[in-house]
């Protein structure tokens, strides 16, 4: 059967993420193809609009247990990473309300508890219960995880998407920005 789904870049094998996150060796979508690009040297406003890209195929180890036996499958498949400054901009502003709610939290007392979940804004809130010396205290204090903002930062613009398709990656990713309407 042929797919195309997406993939979190955050939970790719380590290899995998360090390339994918890897400002060199972009190619822009419909430019020339042996042309390569550092996304980090990329023009704000004349490139906002292009589609950068990268692709590589991988095969992974799947555990099936089908009637409880353990064995496993190698599944090969296409994976294809997309960088966008519109959509890089687009997470920091989603994230730039998060944070913000997270801050009136901090401020009202309210910011304890769990935050686990994808898009809640409590993920960025952390808590001590020591003193600066390391002795446990008897109240908590929240304040606003910068370094979780970062780790989530480094995401930002970046698409990946996985496919045992054989087309032109450029072809998928094209596919991959209408899903919406698919969907």
């Amino acid at each position: 059967r042929a797919f195309i789904t997406t993939q979190s870049i955050k939970k790719l094998k380590k290899h995998l993420k360090d390339w994918a996150l890897d400002p060199t060796g972009w190619r822009m979508v419909g430019g020339p193809g042996n042309k390569t690009y550092d996304i980090r040297a990329l023009d704000e406003e004349a490139d906002r609009e292009k589609l950068f890209i990268k692709d590589r195929w991988i095969k992974e180890k799947t555990a099936v247990n089908a009637d409880g036996g353990k064995s496993s499958v190698e599944l090969e498949q296409h994976l294809i990473i997309t960088f966008s400054i519109k959509y890089r901009d687009y997470m920091r502003a989603i994230r730039s309300g998060q944070v913000e709610r997270a801050e009136k939290m901090v401020a009202s007392g309210y910011g304890t508890g769990s935050r686990k979940k994808q898009n809640d804004p409590k993920r960025f809130i952390a808590t001590d219960h020591a003193t600066a010396d390391g002795e446990i205290a008897d109240k908590s204090v929240s304040y606003i995880d910068k370094k979780a903002i970062e780790e989530e930062e480094q995401y930002d613009g970046f698409y990946a998407v996985c496919t045992n398709l054989e087309d032109d990656p450029d072809t998928i990713a094209e596919v991959n920005k209408r899903r919406w309407q698919i969907e």
